[in-house]
């Protein structure tokens, strides 16, 4: 899971200095981060240039010599790729430009052509893996001659973390769910976020309901026969105020086994206050009957 720091920060305010160590609070929280990258730096100096000319360079079949506009006035530059033509609009790395990775563009003579400047590709912006051509801008909305180019695609200097977040957390599967647990490990506000319950049916949650202490819930509700089970189970447990802890979810029908379920959870004061080899008992019964219900339906 790649998570970017500049979508973390929409939700909380992390600190960009230092990626290193939210790399090690992110570790700390059992969210494996297996790398971290910075993007969208190097591209400060390159420009938006438009192809006025193409010319072939004597003795040379795999260069060619490309005329461009990027605002002062037409350079040569020369250039491998093929994959443009006069007209288009393509990013262009000036003498002087440092591109990602710290590669400086100085002026080159190749085959007796003086290069002014480097036609770029996406991979030498770090924007892509793409090395086969250059990244043509011509399609791009409000592209024009001597625009940056990261101002036209909209980056900006970002750091990236790529996460290993395992099964059991799928409250991490989401930027909201990483900023949250690292907001807390920080002591920063909690990230404030709502979540919409519409759409179409398949896409529904599938509680239906709470009910604290009794078998009156809201929603669908349990069955009949679930009602006598879910007391019995609070019968084994006691009776008073313990039976009052007992929380019972309502599940609507499981689309995939097309039985319902009813899942009972016992709050922590429960095993404290209560007997333990009483309520795992309760509960393996509870596991048993779920068990035997899904493999005979």
């Amino acid at each position: 899971m790649r998570v970017p720091l500049s979508w973390l920060r929409d939700f909380a305010p992390f600190p960009a200095g230092d990626p290193a160590a939210l790399a090690e609070q992110l570790d700390d929280l059992g969210l494996l981060v297996e790398g971290w990258e910075r993007v969208g730096e190097g591209l400060g100096d390159v420009i938006v240039a438009r192809v006025d000319r193409i010319d072939p360079i004597a003795g040379a079949d795999r260069i060619r010599l490309v005329t461009v506009e990027a605002g002062d006035g037409p350079l040569e530059i020369v250039c491998g790729a093929s994959n443009f033509v006069a007209g288009d609009l393509v990013p262009l790395a000036p003498i002087g430009a440092v591109l990602p990775g710290g590669f400086e563009i100085a002026r080159r003579t190749m085959k007796g052509a003086v290069s002014h400047g480097m036609l770029c590709s996406g991979r030498e912006l770090g924007l892509s893996d793409d090395h086969q051509g250059l990244l043509v801008l011509t399609e791009v909305d409000g592209a024009r001659p001597g625009q940056r180019v990261a101002e036209l695609l909209g980056i900006a200097p970002d750091v990236v973390f790529d996460l290993a977040v395992e099964g059991n957390r799928p409250d991490a599967w989401s930027m909201a769910g990483v900023a949250r647990d690292l907001a807390a490990r920080l002591g920063l506000p909690a990230p404030r976020y709502s979540v919409s319950d519409s759409g179409p049916d398949h896409a529904k949650r599938f509680v239906a309901g709470v009910s604290v202490g009794s078998l009156e819930g809201r929603g669908e509700g349990p069955s009949k026969k679930q009602a006598e089970r879910a007391e019995a189970r609070r019968t084994q447990i006691g009776s008073g105020d313990r039976s009052e802890r007992i929380r019972t979810y309502n599940f609507p029908q499981n689309r995939v086994t097309d039985h319902r379920i009813n899942l009972t959870l016992y709050k922590l004061e429960t095993v404290i206050q209560g007997d333990l080899e009483e309520l795992v008992g309760a509960l393996k019964l509870s596991a048993r009957e779920q068990y035997l219900k899904v493999k005979t339906t």
